[in-house]
């Protein structure tokens, strides 16, 4: 088409044919954020002590557990739901809400940000885990400040003092 300084939009180019382009830009728009994948490098129980280095008196039973997984790109701060029932759709990951209020359910979260690290990748200490199988489920918020789903959940015997294995329930 030739241009003209008449401000009127050639005939040629419809509303039809901006309807594919606005729809991209749509969707790019709203698009969700994916559920993350819960990839951790290292899981440790060490004994739960005091910062004096001795075991935390009526607390023997319990352990600090060091979780590490690997960075999400773009996000600007995570959260570990530790044991966390009613809280989260396993199916989907999302947060189980009643009238748009997240339900507090079971379980504790921590909040960690891509500074808290452990060899460079981040990571969360949790004082005061309980022996048997602790349940973990991550999220990230991104820096539109959303948050992503939960991941599936993973799960850990902590038991001994040591490296954690992965144990699928």
């Amino acid at each position: 088409y030739q241009c003209s300084n008449t401000g009127s939009i050639p005939s040629s180019m419809t509303t039809r044919s901006f309807l594919p382009l606005l729809l991209l830009v749509f969707s790019a728009a709203v698009a969700a954020i994916d559920r993350p994948d819960f990839s951790i490098y290292q899981a440790r129980a060490k004994q739960h002590r005091h910062s004096s280095g001795q075991l935390v008196q009526g607390e023997e039973e319990l352990r600090k557990i060091i979780l590490g997984w690997y960075a999400i790109p773009e996000a600007k701060a995570y959260e570990i739901c530790h044991q966390c029932k009613g809280r989260i759709d396993e199916a989907t990951g999302n947060a189980i809400s009643i009238d748009g209020k997240e339900q507090d359910g079971i379980g504790t979260v921590h909040r960690t940000t891509p500074a808290d690290t452990c060899g460079e990748q981040p990571c969360l200490v949790m004082p005061a885990a309980p022996l048997g199988y602790n349940r973990f489920h991550l999220r990230y918020q991104n820096g539109g400040g959303e948050w992503s789903p939960w991941s599936k959940s993973v799960y850990y015997n902590v038991e001994e003092i040591g490296h954690l294995k992965h144990e699928e329930l």
